[in-house]
């Protein structure tokens, strides 16, 4: 601004009124107050704002942290192998059930060659009867009732067909003495055919049980 238009305003201004002196100076007191709220305050409060936003944001990743912090704890605080450990509880438990429901037959059991060894001493006591044939069938799981079908089973049950010839009562006493028997030997097919009387053949499908998968061995 030059002098002379400074000189201009001074004379304006000294020919105002008191008032409109009063009035002038509070005007360019409030410009001047915004100026200063331009200048320095806003953009310090604007800082301030950006300041608390950024620790709202800090806060809440300090939350969101804690929160994860306390879900690991908890989850490591669970033992994960507390369902295998019980699972396998549970099946030794059902192990103990099935062997102390099978005591009582162990002792009747009979293997595929304990049959075959047995059928021979059989036979050589009715020395009259003649072995025609003696055929084995593979083993066949069986499961004890409770027990899940996908576990192993506890028993298999062997099939042995034997054909013997004799007269009728050579057979009926084969028939009897397998009966006294104390083992699990029974038969659950017999057949009778006469071929040449006196002579017929007996046809005996022996079911066993025993703990063992293996054919029987002749």
């Amino acid at each position: 601004m030059s002098a002379t238009s400074w000189q201009q305003l001074n004379s304006r201004y000294d020919a105002l009124k008191l008032r409109e002196k009063r009035l002038v100076f509070f005007s360019l007191l409030l410009v001047l107050v915004y100026l200063l709220l331009i200048l320095l305050i806003e953009p310090a409060w604007l800082r301030y704002q950006q300041a608390q936003r950024q620790t709202a944001q800090l806060q809440q990743q300090l939350a969101a942290l804690t929160a994860q912090n306390e879900q690991l704890a908890q989850e490591l605080s669970v033992d994960i192998n507390q369902p295998l450990r019980q699972q396998l509880a549970q099946q030794l438990e059902l192990n103990q059930q099935q062997t102390e429901q099978l005591k009582p037959f162990q002792a009747r059991f009979i293997t595929g060659s304990q049959t075959v060894a047995l059928l021979h001493d059989v036979l050589a006591e009715l020395k009259a009867l003649q072995l025609v044939s003696l055929q084995a069938a593979p083993a066949q799981p069986m499961h004890l009732p409770g027990q899940d079908s996908a576990e192993p089973p506890a028993l298999y049950q062997h099939l042995t067909t034997v054909v013997v010839q004799g007269t009728y009562d050579e057979l009926q006493q084969l028939v009897q003495a397998l009966e006294r028997l104390p083992w699990l030997l029974r038969w659950q097919q017999l057949d009778y055919q006469v071929q040449q009387y006196p002579l017929a053949h007996l046809t005996l499908q022996l079911a066993t049980v025993s703990e063992h998968e293996s054919y029987i061995q002749f």
